[in-house]
């Protein structure tokens, strides 16, 4: 019977794996491999599902449903990899993070299963280095040709969302990635216990409590650094993944409690800054409470989540007032604490940075690269502030002693020292105004000079400004001439009306001339229509959409292509050749939508639509929502993507349907305050009128275009067209 049941979902999951894409490894070179586009996901919400009920299962993928997982859910992932190389190899497949992680490696009829997660003990996992989800896999070689299917299924305990990551890493590559790790943080961590040491030592020699301070800070610093990057659970909580689970997080609260202990006493806070005194006590009141519920609720629900993100509150908290207490400290003068100051300022703007990495990820993967840099550099500087306040206080007794032997003599001298610092004061006062006078003689002879000289210049300038004009005049004709050339090049209303039937035309260049341009062409039976946005505007743009015309008209009626991928790219082609862009390195081109569509068909209408960074929108009848086709992410002419292509999208569309083409000079134009319209907007505003005529449609756009640009600046070429089927 289990026999059968295993034959009937290895079958199961060979038909399904048909569909899948497989991922292939070809480079024997390449040290890592993301799997991300690969990867597809099944979200659990009954956690009941096992490995052969989720065969037949729809899974989605991994691309569409991003990183939206929940902590109460289970999350199937599932890839199918295949390897070209000569010769069977190793890698270790890295799925994420996890508490429990149930992996299933499928290679023909043989089926594996592994586990792993920060919840499983080190003796039950394979891959030993890392306290997330890694797993071996073995690819056999090209000649074999045996795909090998991977299921896994993640499952947290601890209230934090999962995290799925998956890389596949070869054995060498994740093994230098931890020696890395190690080398790193053996170093960090050696400097912390240096410091460590060195401040313990200073306790047990002067009986300073902020020496002891200093000393548990960065005893429970290096803990949770210890415990968070995985060196911990891998060399002495191996086989207590909960305890490890629980120990940064207590670490994490304890450290913030000794903190804020070593700041009142580093700054004598006691004696000089009484109210911060006060609020610091009533911080670290409140993490010892947080210390003890934290304690509590992982001991009887490990609901590490909800404890972090109370944390998280409370170290926001102090983040936000510890620069401010270091800057009162600063004003308040306070002898020797120059170097502390810097040190909770540097180290507060670098957690601030850490915690916001950790607000906008709730999962369980934590970086505390930042946090551990910038206690080892504050570690340092108040080790250095202690030894200067030590040496401080010495000086200052000297100082004092010396200071009474002074002060007689000094009292002495002072009626002496006044009465001819006065004198002399007295003698340069006289001789800075006897300088006065000669500099102001010297100031109006050059007043008088400069006078001549601006006359001498307003005439220059006057002639120069009548030249000015007349070139002007001479441009400003050249341009009229222009825009009639252009002008001349679209197509007349009269040919629109006849194409299009009931359409309008919202079309404003920003300059005399535009960059954007609308193009419309029969041949064959088929109708073309293309809206083109050309780089720049004004006469460079002109001359883009003049080539671009001609262009076009060359490969429709010349070359008889019909495709709007395939026109596009020859169109593509052919600028970049015009403009010789591989010479002279120029990157103008343009975006672009292309319509094409049967002359005379019933309805409803079957189009062709391809875009080049431009998306067409439209509403059906009777419907309240603007569509969005999107076009592709790939322009035309400059330098594009290599992996992007322009592909045909067929649309079939009923009577009544608002189709609207245009540049995104429209969204783009901003009020006084430099607020766009958007594309929201503009959807909103089509969802709304698609019912009218074209004609109150293009009065409605046109008042919502003026209402919001009021006097501000048009910005952009300006460009929609819109047609009822």
């Amino acid at each position: 019977m289990k026999l059968s049941i295993t034959v009937i979902c290895l079958f199961l999951c060979a038909f399904t794996c048909q569909a899948q894409r497989i991922y292939i490894i070809s480079n024997p070179s390449q040290p890592l491999y993301s799997l991300h586009e690969y990867l597809e996901v099944l979200e659990d919400t009954t956690n009941q599902l096992t490995y052969s009920e989720v065969q037949g299962k729809p899974f989605v993928s991994f691309k569409t449903f991003g990183s939206k997982t929940r902590a109460r859910y289970s999350y199937w992932g599932r890839i199918t990899l295949k390897s070209l190389l000569e010769k069977d190899q190793r890698f270790i497949y890295y799925l994420g993070s996890a508490n429990i992680a149930d992996v299933y490696l499928q290679t023909g009829t043989k089926l594996i299963t592994e586990k792993t997660g920060r919840l499983v003990p080190l003796s039950q996992k394979k891959v030993k280095q890392g306290r997330n989800a890694p797993v071996p896999v073995l690819l056999y070689k090209k000649a074999r040709n045996q795909p090998t299917i991977i299921y896994f299924r993640f499952k947290n305990l601890d209230d934090r969302p999962p995290l799925i990551d998956p890389i596949l890493y070869t054995v060498k590559a994740w093994y230098t990635k931890f020696k890395t790790r190690n080398l790193i943080l053996g170093g960090f961590n050696a400097l912390l216990w240096t410091l460590l040491l060195y401040q313990a030592s200073l306790f047990f020699l002067t009986r300073h409590r902020v020496y002891l301070y200093a000393s548990l800070y960065l005893l429970f610093t290096s803990v949770n650094n210890l415990s968070t990057s995985g060196i911990l659970p891998e060399f002495l909580l191996g086989e207590y993944p909960r305890l490890n689970e629980a120990t940064w997080l207590l670490a994490w609260i304890s450290l913030g409690i000794f903190y804020m202990a070593l700041c009142r006493a580093f700054a004598r806070t006691y004696l000089y800054l009484k109210t911060w005194d006060f609020i610091l006590k009533g911080f670290m009141r409140l993490l010892m409470v947080s210390l003890l519920a934290a304690g509590l609720g992982i001991l009887f629900t490990f609901r590490i989540g909800l404890f972090q993100q109370i944390n998280l509150v409370t170290g926001l908290c102090m983040i936000v007032f510890m620069p401010f207490f270091a800057l009162t400290v600063f004003f308040r003068k306070i002898k020797g604490t120059l170097l502390f100051n810097i040190g909770v300022i540097q180290t507060s703007v670098l957690i601030a940075i850490s915690y916001s990495r950790s607000i906008l990820n709730t999962t369980s993967i934590a970086d505390s690269r930042l946090d551990l840099i910038g206690v080892a550099i504050q570690g340092i500087l108040f080790t250095i502030g202690l030894a200067q306040r030590l040496k401080l206080a010495e000086e200052e007794k000297n100082t004092a002693q010396a200071n009474r032997i002074t002060l007689i003599a000094q009292q002495k001298d002072t009626l002496e020292t006044k009465v001819k610092e006065r004198t002399k004061e007295l003698e340069e006062k006289n001789e800075e105004i006897q300088v006065y006078q000669q500099e102001i003689v010297l100031q109006n002879e050059w007043l008088q000079s400069r006078q001549e000289e601006i006359k001498r210049q307003q005439k220059s300038l006057s002639q120069k400004n009548k030249y000015l004009l007349n070139q002007n005049n001479l441009i400003s004709q050249s341009i009229e001439v222009a825009q009639t050339i252009q002008s001349a090049i679209l197509p007349n209303a009269q040919f629109l009306e006849q194409m299009l039937g009931a359409y309008f035309l919202i079309y404003r260049p920003k300059d005399v001339v535009s960059g954007d341009f609308y193009w419309l062409q029969q041949a064959d039976g088929k109708v073309f229509l293309a809206v083109v946005d050309c780089t720049g505007h004004g006469v460079p743009g002109a001359f883009m959409s003049m080539i671009g015309n001609a262009l076009l008209s060359q490969i429709i009626q010349v070359q008889e292509a019909h495709s709007p991928a395939e026109i596009l790219n020859r169109l593509h082609k052919e600028i970049t050749t015009t403009l010789r862009q591989k010479e002279t390195n120029n990157i103008y081109g343009m975006e672009m939508m292309l319509l094409v569509w049967e002359a005379d068909t019933p309805l409803p209408k079957e189009f062709v639509f391809c875009g080049a960074k431009a998306h067409l929108m439209y509403v059906l009848p009777h419907t309240a929502q603007t569509q969005l086709v999107k076009g592709d992410r790939r322009g035309i002419g400059g330098y594009q993507p290599q992996n992007v292509f322009f592909s045909d999208q067929p649309l079939t569309l009923p009577q009544g349907t608002m189709l609207y083409l245009g540049s995104d000079g429209f969204k783009d134009q901003n009020d006084p305050q430099r607020k766009k319209i958007g594309q929201e907007k503009l959807e909103e505003t089509l969802s709304q009128i698609a019912h009218l005529s074209t004609k109150a449609q293009k009065q409605q756009l046109e008042q919502l275009l003026n209402t919001h640009q009021q006097d501000a600046l048009q910005r952009d070429d300006i460009m929609l067209l819109g047609f009822r089927v």
